[in-house]
């Protein structure tokens, strides 16, 4: 059900920012479904499919993180370095309280990186 929806609203409304409320809802949905991202087609749907299509809007890049704060801890390995390049903020327009969100969130990472030695490195890019 929601890897479909995802994919069909990411190619129906390219083009037209979602609302805050609407992703503020989608994103607690999916903190919900934590254990869903252990799953490589869930990831692909959630990620792929849908945030990495509208990532160059500003509030996209900020729910992202918010969904990654939480979820980190369920993700494949090999994603977790990709989410957090695309995560970072661009220099133009994003404010310090996005890149202090960055920040905060890298840090959870790593900490949580270094507790679980069978997570690939993320210090590598």
């Amino acid at each position: 059900g929601v890897m479909r929806v995802l994919g069909v609203l990411a190619q129906n409304i390219k083009g037209h920012p979602f609302e805050d409320a609407f992703l503020h809802t989608l994103v607690t949905l999916l903190i919900a479904m934590k254990e869903e991202f252990e799953n490589e087609d869930f990831c692909t749907s959630v990620f792929d499919e849908f945030f990495f299509t509208c990532i160059n809007v500003e509030n996209m890049n900020r729910h992202l993180m918010r969904l990654l704060w939480w979820i980190h801890t369920k993700l494949p390995p090999a994603r977790i370095s990709t989410l957090l390049k695309v995560a970072e903020p661009t220099t133009s327009g994003s404010g310090d309280a996005a890149s202090n969100m960055y920040d905060a969130l890298r840090e959870k990472m790593m900490a949580h990186q270094a507790m679980d030695p069978h997570q690939e490195n993320i210090n590598t890019f």
